[in-house]
């Protein structure tokens, strides 16, 4: 149905306010014509356009998605998980819920929760963009996902701002590749294994381990002096 039909049927029922007689009028279904009625109320003509079915892009929203998985080396499942309830603005930290299933001593699934501290200026533009203290005053607010999103959206989601950006075709070049860049830079600015371990997730510290092979700052200063 044309833009210019559903003015006709929301102007019909503007003008008599009967909406049993607008149906029959223009052959229209009462839910059809009250969810075109109320889009015309919100913003008037404009919003009887069909809508594009491509996913609309949020840049306040695809930033703090991004910032999260760089300032936290959580995974995507873990990250559409967090609620503004995880966040501690005082504290500076987010809590994470580990999806990697855990056993307790006697083989029952456990939930673990991780806290990784954050920047104070990403906590700002968190709070900025989502509203995250006011939401904090709601019980209901404060158990919503931030990003209400899948995993794969998620993930699409990074993959474009990457290519966009020019990171060449490789592996890193992926939500994953947020998560060892994480890895890297804690190890390389002598961050503690075990406490890397912690931030990240990991269950063992030989999986952990692997990001103390970076090069660190000692090496690249030797690197440096050799390349003159």
């Amino acid at each position: 149905m044309t833009p210019a039909a559903r003015l006709i049927w929301v102007k019909t029922y503007e003008r008599t306010g009967d909406a049993g007689l607008t149906c029959r009028r223009c052959g229209v279904s009462r839910p059809t014509l009250q969810k075109w009625w109320r889009r015309y109320q919100s913003e008037g003509e404009v919003r009887l356009r069909d809508r594009s079915r491509r996913p609309r892009r949020q840049p306040a929203r695809d930033r703090t998605l991004c910032e999260t998985l760089h300032f936290t080396g959580c995974r995507p499942s873990e990250l559409i998980e967090i609620t503004p309830a995880s966040v501690d603005l005082s504290g500076g930290t987010i809590a994470i819920r580990s999806l990697k299933k855990r056993k307790d001593a006697s083989g029952r699934a456990k939930v673990v929760f991780r806290s990784v501290p954050v920047p104070p200026d990403y906590l700002d533009t968190l709070n900025t963009a989502h509203g995250i203290r006011e939401a904090q005053k709601s019980r209901r607010q404060a158990a919503q996902p931030i990003w209400n999103l899948g995993r794969v959206r998620a993930w699409q989601i990074v993959k474009r701002i990457m290519v966009e950006a020019g990171i060449p075709d490789a592996p890193q070049r992926s939500p994953k590749g947020l998560r060892h860049g994480f890895g890297i830079n804690a190890a390389v600015n002598g961050i503690p294994l075990h406490m890397l371990q912690k931030w990240l997730g990991h269950d063992q510290l030989s999986t952990t381990a692997i990001y103390a092979d970076a090069v660190g700052k000692e090496e690249q200063d030797i690197a440096a002096r050799m390349w003159g």
